[in-house]
């Protein structure tokens, strides 16, 4: 069994970071991408020490299990895949909050 699970998309990413959590292994992202957002988030996690791979949208696919990533995929420890709204409940935030 895996002792990593991968979260998907950028807002999830962009509240686990927030959150500081101390499960963030690393983040896979997209490179040469244009995204303003995927760009912020690689610069939060090198600032918080955070490894960060490049890869290619086949290979965030292949790693999260997911199409629809974002350009943006953080693996952190555990064994199950999770979205915003399992990463969103997880932290006790809500979309109305």
């Amino acid at each position: 069994m895996s002792k990593s699970r991968y979260i998907t998309g950028l807002r999830a990413v962009e509240q686990l970071l927030a959150s500081e959590s101390p499960e963030i292994r690393r983040i896979y992202a997209e490179y040469q991408t244009a995204n303003p957002r995927v760009e912020a988030i690689i610069k939060t996690a090198r600032q918080e020490g955070i490894e960060i791979q490049a890869a290619n949208r086949a290979r965030l696919a292949q790693i999260s299990g997911e199409s629809r990533h974002q350009g943006v995929v953080a693996e952190v420890q555990r064994s199950t895949v999770m979205d915003e709204a399992g990463v969103l409940d997880k932290f006790g935030v809500r979309p109305d909050q």
